[in-house]
């Protein structure tokens, strides 16, 4: 059961990234995008939320991915939705542990696009959402 809902979150959040790219690719949908990115996020936490609770004694072991730091959020997007794919193969092929570091790589990548919009929505002047990284 608790794979079943892993892998339904990883779904879930591919299809919010899948949105967030196409609503990127239009100006003025920074708000809308940054929504999607956090429904995206919120899956994600839940899919490694129930790894931890499936495998307690997993822990990621690779390092954080210094492309990370520097990504736009386009591409970061892209990376981001790509990793979830493969980490849903690796669930359907039983392959845990791979499924798991990929779903790390991914939240990384999320969590830097988050970052990103609320440091560029404080240097425009604008206020940033009430769910955004910083107000947490």
């Amino acid at each position: 059961m608790c794979r079943e809902k892993i892998s339904a979150s990883i779904e879930s959040a591919i299809d919010h990234l899948k949105n967030s790219v196409g609503a990127s690719m239009k100006e003025g949908d920074e708000r809308k995008v940054s929504d999607i990115v956090w429904h995206a996020s919120a899956e994600v936490e839940y899919a490694l939320f129930l790894f931890s609770v499936l495998c307690p004694d997993e822990e990621p072991s690779g390092k954080p991915d210094p492309s990370v730091k520097q990504s736009e959020a386009g591409p970061a997007l892209v990376s981001a939705q790509g990793l979830l794919e493969e980490a849903k193969k690796d669930m359907d092929a039983g392959d845990l542990h791979e499924a798991y570091e990929k779903i790390w790589m991914a939240r990384n990548h999320l969590l830097k696009i988050q970052e990103n919009f609320d440091k560029e929505w404080k240097r425009r002047g604008k206020s940033t959402p009430r769910w955004s990284a910083s107000s947490l």
